[in-house]
């Protein structure tokens, strides 16, 4: 309101009429119109505007882990490579193929195999997959590592 008395004033000084001659013809505020609602289904709701804060937070999120594995191609390798070095220590010990201070043998009276540490002297009806799966991710990294530094000619 208070613009466009303004407005006038400007107006009738340029056209030379004095204000008092002026009077506004509207003088109260013009109701809401047939269509005042009609864009409000547009508007986010609060739970709506968190939901998309809380998925842009799990893409940065996401997009900063992605960040750190690119500078750790070693550790990010072995990451993926996880499943497979499960499977591969799985085959290994089927065929009886375990670590040095593990044997296997089989129980008489139920024919199941069974694995014991010849240090500890434990057994187990599990062959020690956790550390099978450490050896051959500890080979990966030395060869990973090996040829990091070939390539970039620095030692870790």
């Amino acid at each position: 309101m208070h613009a466009v008395l303004s407005l006038c004033c400007l107006l009738a000084q340029a056209s030379g009429l004095q204000l008092g001659q002026l009077r506004p013809t509207c003088t109260s505020v013009r109701a809401a119109g047939p269509i005042a609602g009609l864009f409000d289904m547009f508007q986010e709701t609060e739970e709506q505007r968190l939901a998309k804060e809380r998925e842009k937070e799990e893409q940065y999120k996401a997009m900063q882990a992605m960040q750190q594995r690119r500078r750790d191609p070693v550790a990010n390798d072995l990451e993926i490579s996880k499943r497979r070095n499960l499977e591969t220590a799985t085959r290994a010990a089927q065929q009886g193929n375990l670590p040095d201070n593990w044997a296997a043998a089989v129980d008489a009276q139920s024919g199941e195999t069974y694995y014991w540490n010849k240090e500890t002297n434990v057994t187990q009806w599990e062959p020690p997959l956790d550390e099978m799966v450490a050896i051959l991710e500890e080979r990966q990294r030395q060869e990973m590592e090996s040829l990091v530094e070939e390539v970039t000619g620095t030692k870790k």
